[in-house]
């Protein structure tokens, strides 16, 4: 089973890494016994182990179909980000991911391509379900000009390009208030 997943910590209940298994509970003792090469996120996990304290483990979504696993896990950093969560993510203000693999024939029988054209517009619903919020949050989000859509006929589309453009203003935010965060002197 595919899924796309949260390690919190425990102390804060802040989510502070987002990642993808196959399976999650080999995943997780990996997280918890073996350095990944993400100097914060191994530091946050060998500080939690000094506390004689385990991550929290949250299955963001399951059963996600191959072809769509990167680009969910991107989604999920992309809405934590912009709620402002802490992540130790590596590949956080990158690109989109490609997939690094090609599917089998018999793994293709089941993908289901989220979008139901092959141009580079998605339709309104399918923006709703990327972002899982409401139709009046994106038509909010149009009138701020924080995203762009356009009709065609009585239907909204919406490039990919502005897309793509809009997460990357939200993570710019997110590591924005971050960084003033940690620049701000505690009070006494």
């Amino acid at each position: 089973m595919s899924v796309v997943y949260a390690l919190g910590d425990p102390r804060t209940n802040e989510i502070r890494y987002i990642g993808i298994a196959q399976d999650i509970y080999k995943r997780y003792a990996q997280h918890l016994n073996h350095p990944h090469h993400n100097e914060a996120k191994d530091k946050w996990m060998t500080d939690l182990k000094q506390h004689s304290l385990l991550p929290t483990l949250t299955i963001l979504e399951a059963d996600i179909i191959s072809s769509a696993l990167l680009w969910r896990e991107q989604y999920w950093i992309a809405l934590y980000l912009a709620q402002g969560a802490p992540l130790t993510n590596i590949r956080i203000y990158g690109p989109p991911l490609e997939p690094k693999e090609k599917h089998t024939a018999q793994s293709e029988t089941k993908n289901i391509d989220i979008r139901q054209n092959e141009n580079d517009s998605f339709s309104l619903d399918e923006v709703i379900e990327m972002f899982q919020i409401s139709r009046r949050t994106i038509f909010r989000l149009i009138e701020k000009n924080e995203l762009t859509g356009f009709k065609v006929g009585r239907a909204w589309r919406f490039e990919e390009s502005d897309i793509d453009e809009y997460i990357d203003r939200q993570r710019q935010k997110a590591k924005e208030a971050t960084q003033q965060e940690s620049s701000e002197p505690e009070a006494a």
